[in-house]
């Protein structure tokens, strides 16, 4: 019997400030992604539920980016509100307590019994790829007790060591999928292979620098075994003389690259 590997899928960030534009943007790229992930400045200028109907206009599921970090009671009425709305994911912030994650848990299968709709599946964001060693610092995430990691990869495996002990937590909650960086994906990956990972931070080698410090190509994450991938800059904002389309055929085609070059069976990739 042929072992089953996971499809790659790529979730697009609707970071816009208007339905205007976010129409605009879909109708160019909806056609590449699996998956439209609404984002905090879309839900503040129109409204969630609004922001939320935009991309189901054009066939696409949604992922509301709530990013919930607050109380378990606020948590559970938040969760039950998204769920409302018929979304496919959400997301929670794995720095919040275990009984948080658990809330929101509690509140999307609750109000998807109660209505009879499909449960949005929960993502535990744990470390966001903007963050360096340094933020981890300044967050007093890293004991006063310890000799200080000093080379960048004595910093990056303290980074994965805090990524891969808020997954756990995350786990334990029972969340569906979990977030962090490309370059501790991996380990998650191969920690909980039943679990979705989702990857912001991919960029090209050749990218302009932003605030993404964590991060790594389509092909090289597609090597690496990642098959989540939230691609939005690379492809919104293209280099002179590329399209959006451009961008996002390319992607398209260095993660089928890695692929082959993985050895891998296109009938077998579910």
């Amino acid at each position: 019997m042929s072992t089953q590997i996971k499809k790659a899928k790529l979730f697009l960030p609707l970071d816009v400030p208007t339905l205007i534009e976010g129409g605009e943007r879909l109708v160019k790229l909806a056609r590449f992604y699996d998956v439209v992930k609404v984002g905090f400045e879309l839900m503040s200028s129109v409204g969630q539920p609004v922001a939320i109907n935009l991309p189901k206009v054009f066939g696409c599921e949604v992922w509301a980016d709530t990013k919930y970090y607050d109380i378990p009671n606020t948590v559970y009425k938040a969760a039950k509100a998204t769920t409302s709305h018929g979304v496919a994911y959400f997301n929670v912030m794995a720095e919040g307590k275990r009984a948080m994650m658990e809330a929101a848990m509690e509140g999307a299968h609750e109000r998807a019994r109660e209505w009879g709709i499909k449960r949005p599946k929960i993502i535990a964001v744990t470390i966001l790829t903007s963050d360096k060693y340094e933020d981890l610092l300044e967050k007093g995430m890293v004991p006063k007790d310890i000799d200080k990691p000093k080379t960048p990869k004595e910093q990056q495996d303290f980074i994965t060591y805090i990524v891969m002990k808020l997954a756990k937590r995350a786990v334990s909650a029972g969340v569906d999928c979990l977030l962090s960086s490309p370059l501790e994906a991996p380990e998650m990956i191969k920690r909980w292979p039943d679990k979705e990972v989702m990857t912001p931070g991919i960029r090209n080698p050749d990218s302009k620098l932003d605030d993404q410090n964590r991060k790594m190509s389509p092909y090289e994450a597609r090597m690496k075994d990642i098959t989540g991938y939230v691609i939005g800059r690379l492809i919104s904002e293209p280099p002179e003389g590329k399209t959006m389309e451009d961008m996002a055929r390319l992607v398209r085609q260095d993660i089928a690259r890695a692929e082959a070059e993985l050895g891998l069976n296109r009938k077998n990739i579910m």
